[in-house]
């Protein structure tokens, strides 16, 4: 059974989606940097990011971020999100997250899967705060390979 429709439509703000969009592309750019990965960034509050490369082509380099915190001795999944840089635009932009992809810009609220009428541009947001976070309060750690075991 599907939700009633409503007549409320939702206005994306586009300009301020490719902004987002943009400085990602620079945050993100800026984490990686020439070093070798994957890359694990611990915080101040103990959890853990680590940014992995998944493909890399001409205009195109995939990476995957991966978010950790603590569950007594060892390190808990706790999100997923992978992230294509495209270099000729020299944008981020979230595909997939906690396996959850090809979403569409805006939908009807409500609807049967209760997305938010800007699901992507909130994951596009998060993204941002990921990397802000990191980049103020993160500190660089050695690769750990247990962290591929999960």
């Amino acid at each position: 059974m599907g939700y009633r429709q409503t007549k409320y439509k939702y206005a994306d703000d586009f300009v301020k989606f490719c902004n987002d969009c943009d400085v990602n592309y620079a945050k993100l750019l800026r984490l990686v940097g020439e070093h070798s990965l994957p890359r694990i960034y611990g915080m101040e509050n103990q959890l853990e990011l680590e940014i992995s490369l998944i493909a890399e082509h001409k205009y195109t380099t995939s990476y995957r971020l991966t978010v950790y915190m603590p569950m007594g001795e060892t390190m808990q999944l706790e999100h997923k999100m992978d992230v294509n840089l495209y270099h000729d635009a020299r944008v981020a932009e979230v595909v997939c997250f906690d396996n959850l992809s090809r979403l569409s810009p805006k939908y009807q609220y409500p609807n049967d899967d209760m997305f938010h009428p800007d699901e992507k541009t909130q994951q596009n947001r998060l993204l941002g705060e990921w990397l802000s976070h990191c980049a103020k309060h993160g500190y660089s750690k050695s690769y750990n390979p247990a962290f591929n075991a999960q």
